[in-house]
């Protein structure tokens, strides 16, 4: 089942209220009424309210990792079936990142790559970590050369391999333009 005209948000922040709801909108529906649907699930088990968490489409799942409550920073991992509406937690192996949020992700492949963001101590991270979806492992990078800086609130894409970081902001910049380079990363070689 494809879900790629759809457009789907979780949870979020508004005035102080933190949120862990699932919504759907349809690109399609711009040709005639467009409307947000409210995705309930079907079963109990759902992630905590959150902000700042990373969210991306793989077949016919979402997964969510980290994100902040503002009292308290996650790194948990999270899948919603798109065709039975349930939420799990997966239990995962390997180097799991440290809870953070304002990181962005990438996918490539069965590979989520998750980038920077801030941690439970406010400083901005630098770290690169991937996490294999068929077997559910966390994999983490260090001494592959030039890094971006720790920032948060950035972008993350991919084209074929290589994933890009760029924008965010940093409390430590090295130069002040530091951000505004767009970095890249060839995956091929890595997972």
């Amino acid at each position: 089942m494809a879900h790629t005209s759809k457009f789907i948000v979780f949870g979020g922040q508004v005035d102080g209220q933190f949120f862990n709801d699932l919504w759907s909108f349809d690109l399609n529906s711009l040709r005639s009424r467009p409307q947000w649907e409210l995705m309930e699930p079907t079963s109990p088990e759902r992630p905590a309210q959150r902000m700042g968490h990373v969210c991306i489409n793989h077949g016919d799942r979402i997964i969510i990792f980290g994100g902040s409550n503002g009292q308290y920073h996650y790194n948990d991992t999270w899948s919603f079936d798109l065709t039975t509406k349930k939420w799990s937690e997966l239990t995962c192996i390997g180097f799991i990142p440290a809870p953070r949020e304002g990181h962005a992700a990438a996918l490539v492949d069965d590979v989520m790559y998750v980038f920077g963001g801030r941690g439970v101590d406010g400083k901005d991270l630098n770290d690169l970590a991937a996490f294999k979806l068929s077997n559910q492992r966390w994999y983490m990078f260090q001494n592959m050369g030039p890094a971006p800086i720790g920032r948060s609130g950035h972008a993350m894409a991919s084209f074929g391999a290589r994933v890009f970081v760029l924008g965010g902001e940093s409390f430590t910049p090295i130069k002040p333009e530091e951000t505004n380079y767009v970095h890249v990363l060839d995956t091929s070689t890595y997972l």
